[in-house]
């Protein structure tokens, strides 16, 4: 699978923080750094990968976790992001732009498919089905996608977003996603949700894209 822990810079970098720290404590979390970071050639993954990666003004570090799946487990049902968001994505002063707030939820939801699409190649390789490194599938793509917006998003600041399985009908799926900061500049106070969203994406049949 890809980026794994042990522990890497991006872990390193929200490990400063109290509040992300404390996220990231428990023994049984599997730390990633989502592969949507990694440049490619054929400009797949190019928003997250370049345009949202360029320094401290957009998301300068990413992080995902989850808790350390059994051999056996099928699913990850859930998983969480924490990204640190610069002031060049903004809406109005100090606030993130709603579209990349709905980019954000989109892409959460997306890191959880694509976590379960390497776990499931991972377990097909062991079981001497499938052989590489990567599972190489269609993907899935979203076909619907609703946002809630519940408050402003502070910037520069962290953000944490979870992604959870709703429920498999043959080729769609249906995922939905919180992003949450703290209710006070400096990591102080509780979480608060700003953002909810819900997600329908669908593997297209093979020659139909």
């Amino acid at each position: 699978m890809r980026s794994e822990s042990p522990p890497n810079e991006e872990y390193a970098f929200f490990h400063t923080t109290s509040w992300c720290r404390d996220l990231l404590l428990d023994p049984n979390l599997q730390t990633f750094v989502p592969s949507s970071r990694t440049i490619k050639a054929d400009t797949e993954d190019s928003l997250f990968a370049r345009t949202l990666n360029s320094g401290s003004s957009t998301i300068s570090h990413c992080l995902a976790f989850h808790p350390r799946p059994h051999p056996h487990t099928e699913t990850i049902p859930y998983l969480s992001l924490l990204l640190a968001l610069g002031e060049d994505m903004n809406g109005f002063a100090g606030i993130l732009h709603g579209g990349i707030v709905a980019a954000l939820l989109d892409e959460a939801m997306g890191v959880l498919l694509t976590r379960n699409d390497d776990l499931s190649h991972v377990r097909a390789v062991g079981q001497g089905k499938r052989d590489g490194e990567f599972a190489e599938t269609l993907g899935q793509y979203t076909v619907q996608l609703n946002v809630k917006y519940k408050g402003p998003i502070k910037t520069p600041g962290f953000v944490l977003a979870r992604a959870e399985f709703v429920r498999k009908e043959g080729r769609k799926v249906w995922i939905k996603a919180i992003i949450q900061q703290k209710e006070h500049k400096g990591g102080e106070g509780e979480l608060v949700t700003c953002a909810e969203g819900e997600g329908v994406f669908v593997e297209p049949r093979a020659g139909k894209l």
